[in-house]
């Protein structure tokens, strides 16, 4: 697939999510309702800084606003750091046992959505490593647990 083709399953697989009404996970503090104030002025777009604000993102806001990573992820022209920390993010330590929802942002997922962004990883790891270079443990581990949770939302369909 192409980065194009990655975009498009991406904005399709999610294109019902639905904008937030509140970007963060609810917490009071200045740092979240800044967070909230700049998405909320941004429209559809991604507000500067949002790399090391990720963690604040509740799950419909993840969900929402996915299109819009990966296509930054996959910019020439990309924020190179919220690039990185939200394919770090797609791959933090999952256990094998864990139930899809075991990632907070990702409990809002159907088997679709987790599908594309399976897809998406294994896009970044193709196409930014190569042989000579082996990709992080975070690409590697992100593309287990999302064949893990794609293979787990099968077994609920069944």
């Amino acid at each position: 697939m192409t980065s194009g083709e990655i975009q498009q399953l991406v904005s399709d697989a999610f294109a019902d999510a639905p904008r937030p009404d509140v970007y963060t996970s609810g917490c009071p503090c200045d740092e979240c309702a800044d967070v909230n104030s700049s998405l909320h002025a941004c429209g559809d777009t991604l507000p500067p800084g949002l790399s090391w604000e990720l963690p604040l993102l509740s799950p419909e806001a993840v969900r929402f606003l996915m299109p819009e990573l990966v296509r930054n992820a996959l910019s020439d022209s990309a924020d190179d750091d919220l690039g990185w920390n939200f394919v770090v993010m797609l791959g933090e330590p999952v256990c094998k046992s864990a139930p899809p929802d075991y990632l907070a942002f990702a409990s809002t997922f159907n088997r679709t959505q987790f599908a594309a962004t399976l897809a998406f990883l294994k896009f970044i790891h193709a196409d930014w490593y190569s042989d000579a270079e082996s990709p992080p443990k975070d690409v590697t581990r992100g593309i287990h647990n999302w064949e893990h949770f794609v293979r787990r939302a099968e077994q609920r369909l069944l």
